[in-house]
């Protein structure tokens, strides 16, 4: 994912993702190409740094259980704390009491919408953003649930 090009040229990079897909490590690394006049990254980089992973995380959760489905990110909001004068990274963790809410919304109505939050910190330690994000995992028309 780190050389899809919106992700590579905001100098998004994914630093780990864990092989149950419930962890993934994001890093903004500052640079010429996302520092604003101000010099701190731009705050859509940031933002941009938060948006496919909660979803693609999901999918990746539920198709490895054998579910035939898609995920999409909803909605989305984000608090800016501080200017981000260096690197910012995001901690994606999904618990697996998330999961089984979720599990059960989809094989009740076919549907489950996930609210999740993250935050960004920055290379001291400090906290610079505060993200609250809805991801949507619809079960495909016309399949059947997994055992």
């Amino acid at each position: 994912m780190s050389l899809y090009p919106p992700l590579f040229f905001n100098r998004i990079v994914v630093q780990s993702i864990s092989p149950d897909f419930k962890r993934v490590k994001v890093k903004v690394v500052k640079s010429i190409f996302n520092k604003n006049p101000q010099g701190s990254i731009f705050g859509g980089t940031l933002f941009s740094g938060t948006d496919p992973y909660p979803a693609v995380q999901f999918w990746n959760i539920f198709r490895s259980r054998g579910y035939d489905c898609v995920a999409w990110l909803k909605r989305s909001e984000i608090d800016y704390i501080k200017p981000a004068k260096s690197s910012v990274v995001y901690d994606f963790y999904i618990p697996e009491v998330m999961v089984n809410k979720a599990e059960a919304e989809l094989r009740t109505i076919g549907r489950a919408e996930i609210v999740f939050e993250v935050s960004g910190i920055d290379k001291k330690g400090q906290l610079i953003t505060k993200v609250k994000s809805t991801s949507v995992i619809k079960i495909n028309s016309g399949s059947q649930l997994p055992s």
